[in-house]
């Protein structure tokens, strides 16, 4: 199972309480992917209670069970990989306009001679 992180922060989910509590899980999950590693594990019973809550659920409607920490953190990674991506390609992209623009100012300099 892929989690759209997205689809979970954009809405707050008044009539399904377990949209509610996987809100929650990437809520506090995020707010754990650059803590220190003894801070997420004081905060790791209560994800895992919540987690619980999500999977139990799942058992009540014959789904299977799936590890919604895991997912949600595998969702998160994603995400910042393609924010570093994007970075590396606007840098990228920078980076290339400006030697364009030392090529094209030594063209001119050139010319003027």
């Amino acid at each position: 199972m892929r989690i759209n992180l997205k689809e979970y922060e954009e809405e707050s989910f008044p009539h399904d309480p377990q949209k509610q509590i996987v809100s929650e899980l990437i809520i506090q999950l995020r707010s754990y992917i650059n803590a220190p590693i003894n801070e997420l594990n004081a905060a790791l019973p209560q994800l895992e209670a919540l987690e619980k809550q999500c999977q139990d659920f799942d058992a009540m409607h014959g789904k299977p069970k799936i590890s919604y920490i895991m997912e949600i953190l595998a969702a998160l990674h994603m995400e910042q990989k393609n924010e570093r991506d994007i970075d590396q390609f606007k840098d990228d992209e920078e980076s290339l306009f400006w030697k364009m623009v030392m090529v094209f100012k030594e063209k001119f300099k050139k010319s003027k001679l």
